[in-house]
């Protein structure tokens, strides 16, 4: 451990070497906190990204998102150079937009997983044997591998 880099030794003579004003390591040290600190300046100033879970959530409350609006102006485009008209909508297709618009039902995930194996062998139509977890030995039930000890002796 004495030659590794989390020995403590080396660490120490590290740490003595960044904080030393003469030296050459205590510079590029300073040159390096100034360049993160400047990177972190940047990314501060820049508006944060929505997540998932957020652009979900401003769709659900009806705010339309960036990608919805960047779509929006490409079709108004299309139609200004096409010359096409805009023709309401029929009962059939409001009918099938109140659908989608409905929520999905949600997946369960909860159950019981199966392995690789038994998922492989449930696609092939064969049969799935389940390996029990646990095996509690009855009073008198002889070990499953009676030859070899539990622990090392």
């Amino acid at each position: 451990m004495a030659k590794s880099l989390r020995s403590k030794t080396k660490r120490h003579f590290r740490a003595v070497k960044r904080e030393d004003p003469k030296s050459a390591f205590k510079l590029a040290e300073d040159i390096r906190l100034a360049r993160l600190n400047a990177k972190l300046k940047q990314s501060s100033l820049k508006p944060r990204q929505l997540t998932d879970k957020e652009e979900w959530e401003r769709e659900q409350a009806g705010y339309e998102t960036v990608e919805g609006e960047d779509e929006a102006e490409e079709e108004e485009k299309e139609e200004e150079k096409e010359g096409v008209m805009d023709v309401e909508p029929t009962a059939s297709t409001s009918a099938s937009a109140a659908d989608s618009s409905a929520p999905k039902p949600k997946i369960s995930t909860s159950g019981p997983r199966m392995s690789r194996r038994e998922a492989y062998r449930s696609s092939k139509g064969f049969t799935v044997k389940q390996t029990p977890r646990t095996h509690f030995t009855a009073p008198g039930e002889k070990k499953r591998k009676g030859c070899k000890p539990h622990r090392r002796r």
